[in-house]
């Protein structure tokens, strides 16, 4: 997987103070082979918000009451609204990849209510917070906060939990800036989910690079349009 490098704080030694905080975000993606001037023209983005401390869970579960909203006859109704609509490219995918029409539809139900809402937040953003996980300011922060709560928690298990995050991320935020410069539009233009999940499946960048198929055969692989 990607490597973790440490970096002086930023406020010690800051490699630029207009990079607002983002300077072990820099320093990684940069090393990672991120294009230097794509990536200074989105930390110098005044709608790049200014880095604050990711706090994070060490064993982060999931509500079931996420899903509430999914248990109720107008979210079954949409659903199949959904596979009728788009029935053709639903059976040709179960054919290919061997996955239930019924599946595939639920899934998109689920992500986005079928294409109707994709989120908003930018992705490069979302993504590089869960990225500035592994930085020592950030280690030393939830160590801080998470031992006054339970002094049997160790700075070794916080570590563990953020170098995961930062390596389960970093690939995507650097696949986010492939694929604005595929699109040829500004990273911070790439829109998605508050987990810097993108279009109507709700794919992660990278995962899209990996395994996004032209199914329409137009040339483009596309997540925002059926």
């Amino acid at each position: 997987g990607p490597r973790s490098i440490e970096v002086p704080p930023s406020g010690v030694s800051a490699i630029n103070p207009d990079f607002k905080g983002w300077d072990y975000v820099y320093q990684l993606l940069l090393s990672h082979g991120a294009e230097p001037e794509q990536l200074k023209s989105v930390l110098l983005d005044s709608r790049l918000p200014q880095s604050d401390t990711l706090y994070f869970a060490l064993n982060p579960k999931e509500s079931p009451r996420l899903y509430t909203r999914l248990q109720t006859r107008k979210a079954r109704t949409a659903a199949l609204e959904c596979y009728r609509r788009y029935q053709p490219f639903f059976n040709e995918a179960s054919v290919t990849y061997g996955v239930s029409p019924g599946v595939l539809a639920g899934i998109l139900q689920t992500e986005t209510a079928c294409g109707r809402n994709f989120g908003r937040s930018m992705a490069f953003y979302r993504l590089a917070r869960y990225v500035s996980a592994g930085s020592p300011e950030t280690i030393e922060a939830n160590f801080n906060r998470k031992f006054l709560d339970n002094s049997r928690i160790t700075r070794e298990q916080v570590a563990a939990r953020a170098k995961w995050l930062e390596n389960t991320f970093l690939p995507h935020a650097l696949a986010a800036l492939v694929l604005a410069s595929q699109k040829e539009i500004h990273p911070l233009d790439l829109v998605g989910s508050e987990a810097g999940a993108i279009g109507m499946p709700q794919f992660l960048p990278a995962n899209l690079l990996n395994y996004g198929v032209d199914a329409d055969k137009n040339g483009e692989i596309d997540l925002f349009t059926a």
